[in-house]
């Protein structure tokens, strides 16, 4: 069947339905002038009336930045979140992104490269969390012993607590991991540790996360936070990048809780609402996306002659009763027409898509049989070659007890044979693993355990090659079977020693969002351009040595990865010659098996 004909034929029932119904709407809408123009000056009113109670109640003018105060608002979270520095547990929270037009202070040169991060604000019924994602181009920790707590990158909270007395905080880390707030003096001095404010530091690939606990019972609605960049030259503060200052009371901005007063007089109206700050920010509601027709309204809220902020309202425009009876018997007979132009369309349509999939399916059956065919040619061919070969090998053993001078014959053909032989177990592998998956049990296991320990043997197996370790977290739970994950770095590794040219090859673990990512680099020639995915298949293979290669260590590798609901990639170095490859698993899985 014509491809190109299939999808004209699946547009035209949809294109022709389109142009008609264009048309009826057309008629309607043309008649109904009158009334609509009724509706729209009606909801222009109410508009008006809506922006007067707006500007007329401090609630609402705190919310829209009127009173010249910075809002922080607090999403309720749907369960107490574990305080990890991961992003799992806040997945209604709407994250707000800061960086240049937030900068407070700056003291060298600026780029959203060098700082920026996101701030989500959530709260269960007794304590605030906090949650940062900063990227930061270099992190700079805090140093062992040293008093100073704001000679590193680091985070700054302040509020007037439940006391009635201003406290400022700073949060810095020595190392990723637990982390406690330091309560800070008026002359910028730690004074004392603060428990009761803890959270997580967690270091990320540009920079790193903050989760923080907070009791709401220190604190009023008076709060400020924000970020700082420290230079690891001088150690001194690049820049300051947050909403509000933390200096003092008078700076402090408002914690407001979601649904704010503004919200539940917007969510309560029978329009589609907004408000807009003076900045043309939304909020306070949503406009939703739609096909339909709208009335708008739109009215300033006003203060004197200050303009500070905007409403807009929307409603569907309502079918005109005054003019659709006239009209019934034309919709009727258009409607009617529609229906059997589609049904005949439709009709045709389907006599050439069943013959289309009859032969699409015959096709894909015929493929089917022959990948089955392929799957089992290796082990077929395995099974039928070892009888000929034993006999074969008893024949040259017997022969090697009495040969003479033919000798270095008959040691030449018992290598051959021995290299045959090895070539037939090399072909059975990867069926041999796929047997073996179904068999083995699956646990949860320390990857970091078990990488150490491969590494280790690495060492002794592979004399002349050094190799360099990094590992970020002590724990990297992982779902699954630790041998075979085993045997897919050894695979990897294998690679990476035989291509290595010079220097070290590097192993580095580490955590991404919920995927532990585990990269093997080397120093050596580059994979060949274009045929990276090819690598991957079964009796492919780029090497040049004297060993027996069949292409089957990274198919064996990839089929481990991809049972355990991972990935294996393959890429060439940007800083230099050699080759990065990466495994991906995921980080406590229910089950290790492919859907």
């Amino acid at each position: 069947m014509n491809r190109i004909a299939l999808p004209v034929l699946l547009s035209l029932p949809v294109l022709v339905a389109i142009g008609f119904l264009g048309i009826v709407l057309y008629v309607l809408n043309t008649a109904g002038n009158d009334l609509q123009a009724l509706e729209e000056k009606a909801l222009q009113q109410s508009a008006n009336s809506l922006a007067a109670v707006i500007a007329g109640d401090d609630r609402f003018l705190r919310e829209i930045g009127s009173l010249d105060q910075v809002i922080y608002r607090i999403e309720s979270l749907p369960g107490r979140p574990v305080v990890d520095g991961r992003s799992d547990d806040w997945p209604v929270v709407q994250a707000e992104t800061l960086g240049l037009s937030h900068l407070l202070e700056i003291n060298f040169a600026y780029t959203e490269e060098t700082l920026n991060y996101q701030l989500r604000i959530g709260e269960d019924a007794e304590d605030l969390f906090l949650f940062y994602r900063v990227v930061d181009d270099f992190v700079v920790l805090r140093q062992i012993n040293h008093p100073s707590v704001h000679r590193n990158d680091h985070i700054q909270i302040a509020f007037l607590g439940s006391d009635d007395l201003f406290r400022r905080y700073t949060i810095a880390a020595i190392q990723p991991g637990h982390v406690e707030a330091m309560e800070i003096g008026h002359n910028g001095r730690a004074l004392r540790a603060a428990p009761a404010i803890n959270g997580r530091w967690l270091a990320t690939e540009d920079g790193y996360n903050v989760e923080l606990k907070i009791p709401k019972a220190l604190l009023t609605t008076r709060f400020s936070t924000l970020v700082a960049d420290v230079d690891e030259e001088g150690r001194s503060v690049r820049s300051l990048v947050g909403r509000s200052h933390t200096t003092e009371t008078g700076v402090l901005g408002s914690l407001i809780s979601s649904p704010t007063p503004l919200e539940l007089l917007i969510n309560g109206l029978p329009w589609d609402a907004v408000v807009y700050d003076a900045a043309g920010i939304p909020v306070a509601g949503t406009m939703p996306t739609s096909s339909a027709d709208f009335h708008e309204a739109k009215s300033v809220i006003r203060s004197g002659d200050d303009s500070l902020g905007e409403l807009w309202l929307r409603q569907p425009i309502l079918p005109n009763r005054l003019t659709a009876g006239s009209f019934r018997t034309q919709v009727l007979v258009i409607s009617c027409s529609l229906v059997f132009l589609v049904l005949v369309l439709m009709f045709i349509l389907r006599r050439r898509l069943l013959k289309s999939l009859d032969d699409t399916n015959r096709e894909i059956e015929q493929v089917r049989q022959y990948n089955e065919y392929l799957e089992r040619m290796a082990s077929r061919l395995s099974h039928e070659l070892q009888t000929p070969i034993s006999v074969i090998r008893s024949s040259i053993d017997h022969l090697q007890t009495q040969a003479g001078q033919e000798s270095v014959y008959v040691e030449r053909a018992a290598e051959g044979i021995q290299r045959l032989a090895t070539i037939l177990d090399k072909m059975a592998e990867a069926r041999r693993l796929e047997e073996a998956l179904d068999e083995d049990e699956i646990t949860r296991f320390n990857l970091a355990e078990v990488v150490k320990g491969c590494v280790e043997g690495y060492r002794l197996a592979f004399g002349g090659q050094t190799f360099e370790l990094s590992i970020e977290a002590a724990d990297v739970p992982v779902t699954g079977i630790p041998e075979l994950i085993a045997q897919c770095f050894d695979k990897i590794v294998d690679n990476a020693v035989e291509f290595s040219t010079g220097g070290a090859v590097r192993v580095r673990l580490t955590i991404d969002e919920d995927r532990a990512m585990l990269r093997v680099m080397n120093e050596g020639p580059c994979l060949p351009t274009g045929s990276i995915e090819s690598l991957f298949e079964s009796m492919v293979s780029v090497r040049e040595s004297q060993r027996t290669h069949l292409g089957l260590g990274l198919y064996v590798a990839k089929t481990i990865a991809e049972y355990h609901g991972g990935e294996l990639t393959l890429k060439n170095r940007e800083d230099t010659d050699g080759v990065i490859a990466t495994l991906q698993l995921p980080i406590l899985r229910v089950t290790a098996r492919l859907s």
